[in-house]
This record gives structure tokens, sequence and C-alpha cells, in this order.
């Protein structure tokens, strides 16, 4: 690593956000949170929402490992004024998809860094998914080649779902789950 910076905990389990950490060389450890996180308020903004589940995240792990930096991040799918759950099956996957068809959405990221115990940074990203117009032939087809069930915008952009979008606006790694550089940024300048 040529960047000096701090191991730390990874409060998540994710597979795409270890994949992301691992290519950029950075050492962590990742520890998954056992607490079901919070459902959101019902007047509660999108950003806000995301950051109390990320801070949620990060809280519940610095407990357990107070000496240590910890990093929660969570994402949300925001979609014609409406936070987005995870979908139950492939119909409603290929709805969804549909729904997105030509349109926007967003996903939304919260980050949430404790040290001791304390939240030493937060920030909330946002990336505008521009969508291609989907048949649904088109969106059957992608469910074939990769099941993206387990993502909550029915799509995986490190695989056959980025031929899904039209354009990304903002920063890919907040896309994929993982605010990197604001991670890597902070982490870097953070002393103890």
């Amino acid at each position: 690593m040529f960047l000096p910076m701090p191991n730390f905990i990874l409060a998540s389990n994710s597979s795409i956000r270890k994949k992301i950490l691992n290519n950029a060389g950075i050492q962590y450890t990742p520890v998954s949170p056992q607490k079901d996180e919070p459902r959101a308020d019902k007047n509660e903004n999108p950003e806000d929402y995301v950051l109390k589940c990320a801070k949620f995240k990060a809280h519940e792990i610095s407990d357990q490992y107070p000496d240590d930096i910890v990093v929660g991040c969570d994402q949300i799918v925001f979609f014609e004024g409406q936070v987005l759950n995870k979908v139950d099956n492939q119909k409603e996957g290929i709805d969804r998809l549909l729904s997105f068809s030509g349109k926007n959405h967003k996903l939304i990221n919260g980050l949430s860094i404790y040290s001791r115990k304390k939240e030493v940074f937060s920030t909330v990203t946002a990336t505008e998914m521009v969508m291609h117009h989907l048949t649904e032939d088109i969106i059957k087809s992608y469910f074939e080649k990769e099941n993206p069930l387990s993502s909550v915008a029915c799509y995986f952009l490190e695989g056959y779902g980025i031929q899904l979008l039209e354009e990304i606006k903002g920063d890919f790694f907040s896309a994929l789950g993982l605010p990197l550089l604001k991670i890597t940024s902070f982490l870097k300048n953070f002393k103890q």
C-alpha cells in the first residue's frame, strides 16, 4: 500500500463491498452486524434513513470492538418518491425493472465511521441511475444470465446489469454500495 492508512473493521459481509476493498489493496476485517436495521419512520426522508442505518451498523460493531475504527454503510433505492425494499421473487424483480425502464432512480448511500464508540465521520452520497428503455424480453433474458434478487435495485452493476443502464450520474463506487473515495480520504488523514 503506498498510501498510509489504518486497518479497520467493515460492518458488513457484502461480497461486493469486500471485493471493492480487496481490489483497492485496503486492509480490513469484515464483521457482520447481528441486529436488524431500523425501519424507516413514516415521514423520514431517504437521506436521513440511510444514514440512520449506516450509523446503526457502525455503532453495533463499535460496541464490540471499541479500540478499532469501524466503517458502516447502507444503500437504498429511491424511485418516484419512495424508498424501495427488496423484492421477494423473480416476477417482482422483472416488474421492478419494467417500472425503471426509460426512467431515473437514485442509489443513496449512508456512510458512518466510528472510533472509540463515537461517530467521527458521516456522509450521504446519491448516484442517479439512468435506465435504457427495456422490454420484458430483455429483462427476462437478463434474469436468466444473472439472478439479481439479492440487490434491491434488481440488477448488478458489477455484472451484466451494467448493460441495462444508459448513464450513471455520480460516483460509481457509491452506486456499487461503498463510497470508497470518501472512506480512503477519511482514513488517510485520520488520527486516533
